[in-house]
């Protein structure tokens, strides 16, 4: 695929995420981003801070759409209901990257959360919170069976937070994705996940249902995997993921960064809700537990109908409110707590920063 000049992309990029327009720039703005015209159409920046007003009070138009996917609470709602989250991950020596995940899930709102994890990581899992329903299966033999059997009972499935990188375990998780392919899931792979992905690009090419969330490292070896070149500028660009979204069949690509980066290669979306300067680590993980529920609400959105009018796909949607969310509660962390910022305070602001940013209740 064509590519811009490095100084032309590097505009493009300063430039992008200080503006903010629509998809078919006729809200908020006519604005096109340098360099976008290459690439056939404006691309659709937003700026969280700056975007005109919709029907909800307060929030702004891209805020509406995220609103729409949220299910209504109500007391006639049943255990499940609002979302039944499979995680994937845990290890020996990152037992709390499942934990952040599978807790964000749960905080933002889905009722259940089952994580399938390694024998060594379960005990610990099941010690740290009552509310997970825990699974040592990874590098079990009957790891397929339980599988089979548990996955028809999700919504969506979260792969790669703390997984390990053990060859058995790696084939287990080749299983699960191709499994959970079948019953068309939406399926968030992150972390760990992507040595995996990295090397059988076929387990997600095609699959619009997946949502990716590389750091700028993952990135840059998913870029090279993808479209056979270096990426060798200092931070992801609109144009670069966009393309790379496009190169997979439009799965949904989050690159993770000074601002946020969605796109699916057909709308593109640029988040700089304001985060936090405190790069504690199990940030990533809450990010992909956010989506984990989110992709379960908007993906059920699209069949209820909830997003009919909205002219992005539900898995841009998702990725835009678990984007917004995790950026809102690490500042409202950061603010309280400072240098002494973990990530257990980020997850203590999910209830507030969800709310603030989407008032539904």
């Amino acid at each position: 695929m064509p590519f811009l000049t490095t100084c032309k992309i590097l505009l493009a990029y300063r430039v992008a995420f200080r503006r903010y327009i629509t998809i078919c720039g006729s809200v908020l703005g006519q604005e096109s981003v340098p360099g976008g015209s290459d690439f056939g159409r404006s691309i659709p920046i937003i700026n969280m801070a700056k975007s005109g007003k919709s029907s909800i009070a307060g929030v702004n138009e891209f805020q509406r759409y995220v609103c729409s996917v949220v299910p209504v609470l109500h007391f006639g709602s049943h255990k499940g209901q609002c979302g039944r989250i499979g995680v994937v991950g845990g290890s020996d020596y990152f037992v709390g990257a499942a934990y952040f995940a599978s807790m964000s899930a749960l905080r933002l709102g889905a009722d259940l959360v089952y994580v399938f994890t390694t024998k060594s990581a379960a005990a610990p899992l099941k010690t740290y919170s009552p509310d997970l329903m825990v699974h040592p299966c990874l590098d079990s033999k009957d790891c397929n069976k339980l599988v089979i059997k548990t996955l028809p009972k999700l919504h969506s499935l979260v792969i790669g937070c703390g997984l390990s990188l053990e060859p058995d375990v790696q084939t287990a998780v080749s299983f699960i994705i191709e499994q959970a392919k079948e019953l068309n899931l939406p399926i968030v792979i992150d972390a760990s996940a992507f040595p995996l992905i990295v090397t059988k690009l076929d387990l997600i090419r095609g699959y619009r249902r997946a949502i990716l969330t590389p750091n700028f490292s993952e990135f840059k070896r998913l870029y090279k995997s993808a479209l056979k070149e270096e990426f060798t500028l200092s931070q992801p660009v609109p144009e670069a993921v966009e393309a790379m979204a496009s190169n997979l069949g439009n799965v949904t690509i989050v690159a993770k960064g000074a601002v946020d980066i969605i796109s699916d290669g057909l709308n593109l979306v640029v988040c700089d809700e304001t985060g936090s300067p405190r790069r504690c680590g199990g940030q990533g993980d809450v990010l992909a537990g956010l989506l984990g529920t989110f992709s379960c609400w908007a993906f059920n959105a699209e069949v209820n109908g909830s997003l009919k009018n909205c002219p992005l796909a539900p898995s841009v949607v998702a990725s835009l409110g678990a984007s917004m969310v995790t950026r809102r509660c690490a500042r409202n962390a950061f603010k309280k707590m400072r240098r002494s910022t973990l990530t257990p305070d980020i997850l203590d602001e999910i209830r507030d920063g969800f709310a603030a940013l989407f008032p539904v209740d």
